[in-house]
């Protein structure tokens, strides 16, 4: 625990980097010596920010919420990566997301959803089609495919700059 708490006066006075590092051996610290995954995947959530981009890091997160079942800490990361995400990589995002709450999650309504932000994001993609129709034989009783409802895109303009992920309707993020 000594070790620990240095590690945090630490933090409140590095760099990004060095947070990001220290967050990551106050994980493995939790993890190795205490025996507390819960506590290893605080740790890793707070340092998530500091490198959105680490595949590394993303990977512990899925691991630890895999092994401590706390699979809403984990779509919560997949929601900031979504959100910070040049707009040619939120596709993939998306349809990990939705596979996460389909497969890890066992929900298929939440896993529907999260379909449909990948579907707004390519409406033409027949495998992102399949899921939602399969999902939808599942959720209800739907028995024929009706044509889909035209997408609509509102380009939306801004005079204020602001480093906050943009706004969602209904102001969450819904998987």
């Amino acid at each position: 625990a000594a070790l620990l708490d240095v590690y945090e006066q630490l933090i409140a006075r590095g760099s990004a980097a060095q947070k990001l590092q220290l967050l990551r051996k106050r994980a493995t610290v939790r993890q190795e010596r205490q025996k507390d995954a819960a506590g290893a995947l605080d740790e890793l959530m707070r340092a998530f920010p500091y490198a959105p981009q680490d595949k590394e890091l993303l990977g512990e997160v899925r691991r630890l919420a895999e092994e401590t079942r706390r699979w809403d800490d984990a779509l919560a990361v997949e929601g900031y990566r979504f959100f910070t995400a040049p707009e040619g990589e939120q596709l993939g995002i998306a349809c990990e997301a939705a596979a996460i709450v389909e497969e890890k999650v066992k929900d298929p309504l939440r896993a529907f959803r999260a379909y449909l932000r990948a579907f707004q994001l390519a409406p033409k993609d027949e495998t992102i089609r399949g899921h939602l129709w399969r999902l939808a034989r599942i959720v209800g009783d739907i028995k024929e495919e009706p044509k889909p409802p035209p997408v609509l895109r509102v380009p939306v303009q801004s005079n204020v700059q602001s480093s906050a992920p943009p706004p969602v309707p209904g102001g969450r993020m819904v998987i």
